[in-house]
């Protein structure tokens, strides 16, 4: 490689590189400005080294002309550049042109804020105006004197022993769920005026019928008939009913000597909850007697499973502590 080579590669690749470093040294603006000033020397060296000669010839005045119509066309070229790339200077308003602050307050009215909505909370209790299920009472038969015999039972296993409870109450109910989704009940608890009833037909008990309280002649009520049997892992659809009879018994000190028919006018109340926790109380329901017999769904009642002799059973209240419940077959 020749000596002019290196040379001309050497000054290609220096000039190449040279233009990055000036402007990460001095910055944009006077990078520029070097970068003028070199093309303005650059050009009159090329100008001139292009129309070198060893014995030069005296210049002609249009040469003169040539020469200094392409610098100013250069330097034109290289102010413009300036010009464009130099920020803008934004102009400033004096004292007496700028508005005052009650200028400013007329001009951009106050801008008031919307009101951020807020999303209401779940409430354990649901709102009148949207219950989530109806509550029915069909039927409702007490036990004019509780404390003599009964005409509905629950039997079961308590440690082993086969035990019969009387039932003194028993309400033949209707669940309806008025939600727009499927709803699993989980409990349901009974008041009577202020008595809170103690309910006694859970799912491990069977359910009998003796309309003279005679235990050797029970009739087996079938689960069909059951509220809490009909209830163990339905999910109930919407809009749909659940109905069944459930047996209930008074709390100890509150057992009444006899019951008449003005007892009858006493309003009950229901309470369910669901499998989520959350509960619902329904508002006083009112039981009124079927003297021309026009319910159709209230005595739905039937004793296919026949009957069986419960004296041997030993009777005891429900209500009586008692260890784990199991079956009694």
């Amino acid at each position: 490689m020749s000596k002019e080579t290196k040379f001309g590669y050497g000054f290609l690749l220096v000039g190449t590189g040279v233009p990055y470093l000036i402007e990460k040294a001095v910055g944009l603006s006077y990078a520029i400005l070097i970068s003028v000033a070199f093309v303005i020397i650059g050009s009159a060296l090329l100008l001139a080294g292009h129309r070198h000669k060893d014995n030069p010839p005296p210049r002609k005045l249009w040469s003169w002309l040539a020469i200094a119509a392409c610098l100013s066309t250069l330097v034109i070229l290289s102010w413009l550049g300036i010009l464009r790339t130099l920020p803008k200077s934004e102009p400033q308003l004096s004292s007496s042109a700028q508005p005052t602050s009650q200028e400013v307050k007329k001009e951009i009215p106050p801008v008031t804020p919307a009101p951020t909505p807020i999303a209401p909370k779940r409430q354990q209790d649901h709102p009148k105006s949207s219950p989530p299920f109806a509550v029915q009472i069909e039927t409702v038969i007490l036990n004019a004197h509780p404390k003599q015999a009964s005409l509905f039972w629950v039997i079961y296993k308590n440690e082993g022993v086969r035990t019969a409870s009387p039932a003194r109450i028993a309400l033949y109910m209707r669940f309806t769920n008025l939600q727009e989704h499927v709803a699993m009940i989980s409990k349901y608890a009974v008041k009577w005026g202020k008595i809170q009833l103690i309910k006694i037909s859970g799912p491990p008990t069977e359910m009998f019928y003796s309309y003279d309280g005679n235990l050797h002649h029970a009739c087996w009520i079938n689960n069909e008939d059951i509220l809490d049997k009909k209830l163990m892992g339905l999910n109930l659809e919407p809009r749909l009913p659940v109905q069944g009879l459930a047996l209930f018994d008074y709390p100890a000190e509150l057992m009444p000597e006899s019951v008449s028919e003005s007892d009858f006018k006493i309003d009950f109340t229901v309470t369910i909850t669901d499998v989520e926790g959350v509960a619902f109380t329904s508002g006083p329901i009112k039981t009124e007697p079927d003297h021309a017999n026009e319910s159709v769904q209230s005595r739905i009642l039937e004793f296919n499973r026949g009957s069986r002799d419960l004296s041997n059973f030993k009777i005891v209240d429900f209500r009586v502590p008692r260890g784990f419940i199991e079956s009694p077959f």
